[in-house]
């Protein structure tokens, strides 16, 4: 699995997404227990996209290089029985879980950019590898996100991806990190 891990501030993952969707990329903010088989998509960023990231802080991102529809699967047991989650490894799809704060102690928590090594061909039901296209897209989404942050060595002396304005909030005390 490709991944990128990352640390920023919500407003900066917000301005981080705008730019992908500015690049023709749509998302699919992700809600973890659906009734219906269904989630939204969104071509352009809105407010409502946003709120959408409040509540839930992961989305998958589709564009050229997704082949197959998002596909649903039925739980069966369990207390969420007879509810429906998307399935991930039908695709190929770029998934990213934003960054968080946690607010008890202003620690902001990591967020992570990646994709699967292998999906299902829904026309073959054969496992295929990452796409050159899917990589060359990654590849492009990772450019972007690194344009958005810094690198910073954090408590553990290596140096990690930051969002400039965490890295403020954080060298003025307002925020921390730790790995």
């Amino acid at each position: 699995m490709a991944d990128l891990q990352h640390y920023a501030l919500f407003d900066e993952s917000l301005d981080i997404l705008r730019e992908l969707m500015g690049h023709g990329l749509a998302v699919i903010p992700e809600e973890p227990v659906l009734a219906e088989p269904a989630l939204a998509r969104y071509e352009r960023y809105s407010e409502e996209v946003a709120e959408k990231l409040r509540k839930y802080p992961c989305l998958l991102l589709e564009g050229p290089f997704t082949k197959h529809p998002l596909q649903f699967h039925r739980r069966s047991s369990g207390s969420a029985i007879g509810t429906y989650f998307a399935q991930q490894s039908v695709g190929p799809r770029i998934r990213w879980c934003l960054p968080g704060m946690d607010m008890s102690d202003r620690t902001v928590t990591p967020g992570s950019v990646s994709h699967q090594s292998s999906y299902l061909d829904l026309r073959t039901r054969q496992w295929e590898p990452a796409s050159q296209e899917l990589k060359a897209a990654f590849k492009d989404v990772v450019a972007i996100f690194k344009r958005h942050m810094v690198r910073m060595p954090c408590n553990t002396g290596e140096r990690i991806w930051v969002g400039k304005a965490a890295k403020q909030a954080v060298e003025q005390g307002t925020a921390r990190i730790e790995r």
